[in-house]
């Protein structure tokens, strides 16, 4: 693949101009040979927020958030959220479908509320010699990214993104024996790009 992709690089620099006065690209080889044009700026001191960008505010667990705090964000001019998901109680088996139905509304609220959301799962486990986390084990963790599949795909318009989470004190993938030993890692990670939207 990385040859063929070198070979049609080599042969579209070859092949020159596609016609006579434009390259590839589309544009003009000459640029001074178009008119230019002139814009005026005006300048603003108005506050507009910028979507999908910028800074934003921790709103808690997703299956707690409620409509009015990402509404008192969005008022502020905030329009990414930071939410976790603490999957603690389920350590030891399946996200129930009320955990699940819980997260739908999170989602929901994020929509009515005109926000998009960055989310982390995470697990909060005792603290083990050395300052571990005890991680669920790992198929635990592998069927709990496989049940979140469907939820991330009928929520993708809200979400902006979703960080690896899972694995690790507070989900930042240090400090537990899975985020220390690689094939559990690779594990993790291959599960959580085949379940992203």
């Amino acid at each position: 693949m990385k040859t063929a992709l070198i070979t049609l690089v080599f042969l579209l620099a070859q092949a020159g101009p596609a016609s006579g006065s434009e390259t590839l690209g589309g544009c003009p080889a000459d640029p001074q040979s178009e008119p230019s044009k002139t814009v005026d700026l005006k300048a603003s001191t108005d506050a507009f927020p910028n979507p999908e960008k910028g800074f934003y505010r921790a709103v808690g667990d997703l299956a707690d958030i409620k409509t009015v705090k990402l509404r008192n964000s969005f008022n502020e001019g905030t329009r990414l959220v930071f939410a976790d998901v603490n999957l603690s109680a389920f350590a030891t088996g399946q996200i129930s479908a009320t955990h699940l139905s819980l997260l739908d509304a999170g989602f929901e609220h994020i929509r009515k509320s005109g926000t998009k959301v960055i989310i982390r799962f995470r697990y909060d486990q005792a603290v083990e010699g050395n300052f571990k986390v005890r991680d669920p084990n790992l198929s635990t963790v592998l069927g709990h990214i496989a049940q979140t599949k469907a939820l991330l795909q009928k929520n993708r318009d809200v979400l902006f993104l979703q960080q690896a989470g899972f694995i690790g004190a507070w989900g930042e993938w240090h400090s537990s024996q899975l985020s220390e030993n690689r094939q559990s890692r690779e594990a993790v990670a291959n599960e959580i790009l085949n379940s992203a939207p």
